[in-house]
């Protein structure tokens, strides 16, 4: 790739059942102005099959033994060339082939001043979705802090984050994403909130099924990027049930199964 491009997406899989869904989100886009890695991690099922099916499109591929999912994104990330990066993992995906051309076909003047964008999100349960609507204002340290992540599969961060504050904390087995946030906005990164849904992850991942060590890696991370005052705040206003949505509003849509027309109207 000639020109460094506008994004690059980073899909970690290992033994996915679903990334056959994951790859056709990604090549479905209309946008396609992007450079795509994908990090396998020694997969021994069908999904190096699936994946060869998809090598003409993916720029980079790697397939070897890993220590964990923050272990293979920091590959990606050493690998990529995009101003802005996406980790669209194994078994997500965008909600719309549009999504990516909403957000890019402009180019990237528009984002100058801003270190990481972020969209919406339909966490989707046994078939179930649900819409994740964040605050519609600046994601400030504290909403962070107080339990706010930002979906990694709706993020766009700016590649140069990476090189200024580290990598992902491998230490951090769950949440490694949701502690870099909080060193990003420690140091005043301006974060922009698309105001749009931007994809779909499904909830059968790791930190989804080790909430309550989720948890306790999140109240680590906060410890250890804020003190003080602003620790005493963010302590206190968690002493309220955990993480229990006063950030963010989860609005039940539809049932997939029961509900395919405004399935349809979500997903145009």
């Amino acid at each position: 790739m000639k020109d460094a491009p506008a994004l690059t997406i980073i899909t970690v899989c290992r033994n996915e059942p679903n990334i056959g869904r994951t790859c056709e989100s990604i090549v479905s886009q209309t946008w396609q102005d992007f450079e795509w890695i994908v990090v396998d991690g020694a997969s021994t099922d069908g999904t190096l099959d699936v994946l060869e099916k998809y090598k003409d499109r993916i720029d980079v591929f790697i397939s070897e033994p890993d220590t964990g999912i923050y272990n293979a994104m920091n590959k990606g990330i050493r690998l990529a060339h995009g101003e802005f990066l996406n980790f669209m993992n194994g078994g997500d995906e965008f909600t719309s082939p549009t999504v990516l051309k909403t957000i890019f076909s402009a180019g990237t003047e528009c984002y100058k001043k801003y270190g990481l964008l972020f969209g919406d999100t339909f966490p989707c349960n046994a078939g179930r979705l649900t819409y994740q609507c964040y605050p519609r204002k600046r994601a400030e340290w504290r909403f962070i802090g107080e339990g706010f992540s930002m979906n990694h599969q709706a993020s766009f961060i700016r590649r140069e984050l990476f090189s200024r504050f580290g990598a992902y904390d491998e230490s951090y087995r769950l949440v490694a994403d949701h502690e870099k946030n909080l060193v990003f906005a420690k140091n005043k990164i301006q974060f922009l909130n698309l105001e749009l849904p931007v994809s779909v992850f499904h909830m059968d991942g790791v930190s989804q099924q080790n909430r309550t060590k989720t948890m306790g890696e999140k109240f680590a991370a906060v410890q250890k990027n804020f003190s003080g005052k602003n620790l005493k705040k963010i302590q206190r206003r968690n002493l309220k049930p955990a993480f229990r949505g006063l950030l963010f509003c989860r609005i039940e849509l539809f049932r997939l199964a029961e509900d395919s027309a405004r399935k349809k109207r979500i997903f145009s």
